[in-house]
């Protein structure tokens, strides 16, 4: 499927306490900021000023331990090395973290314009 549409959807492929502890941490910084309505399981507040960036979040909140150690995980990685044929697999350092509420979109992009530089050897990962 990859080599035909583009694309892979997997699921339970990563383990789920690294999921569940990087959605806690996520949520929790995003009530906080008012991007989230409190205690409505991830619920975008519709009155949060985020049009700006079209579900952009901080971008320390992309890099806190419980979501690098989910995007950064072991079984990701291996995953990447299955897919690409390759034992040379690494992240990028910048990682990107949006929400956007049921039905929403973050806008038409291509992810390899901005990650790849050209190549056709990486992946990305939502």
């Amino acid at each position: 499927r990859l080599k035909d549409d583009g694309y892979l959807y997997l699921q339970q492929v990563l383990p789920r306490d690294l999921v569940a502890a990087a959605r806690k941490a996520v949520l929790a910084a995003l009530e906080s900021s008012g991007m989230v309505l409190k205690g409505e399981n991830g619920k975008l507040n519709p009155e949060a000023n985020c049009a700006t960036d079209q579900g952009a979040v901080p971008a320390s909140l992309a890099r806190s331990p419980e979501m690098l150690a989910l995007v950064e995980s072991h079984e990701l990685k291996q995953l990447m090395q299955e897919i690409l044929g390759s034992e040379s697999v690494q992240t990028l350092d910048h990682k990107w973290l949006r929400a956007v509420g049921h039905g929403e979109n973050s806008g038409f992009h291509t992810d390899s314009v901005y990650l790849n530089k050209g190549s056709r050897e990486g992946l990305t990962c939502w």
